[in-house]
């Protein structure tokens, strides 16, 4: 068994491979008592434009509702109550 692990970090891209692996990070994390850290990166669009700041805040939404869904999911299983994003 695994005792060592304090955090087991978990990249991202939502593609249903991505979401799959999630629960298996997540009993991972709960078998050791590790922290599970999920992380999505976004190319920040490079443009001199007044519509970039209004595309940022479209992603930052999406990306949101997206980690608000996977948290919703894993506390509605009893083993996965405490959740942060």
């Amino acid at each position: 068994m695994l005792t060592n692990l304090n955090t087991i970090f978990v990249p991202t891209d939502f593609s249903q491979i991505a979401n799959q692996s999630l629960p298996f990070a997540a009993e991972l994390a709960v078998q050791t008592g590790a922290s599970l850290t999920l992380l999505y990166c976004a190319e920040e669009p490079f443009d001199f434009a007044p519509m970039v700041d209004n595309k940022k805040e479209k992603i930052i939404e999406k990306v949101t509702e997206l980690f608000e869904s996977i948290s919703n999911n894993l506390k509605n299983k009893k083993k996965f109550k405490k959740t942060d994003y």
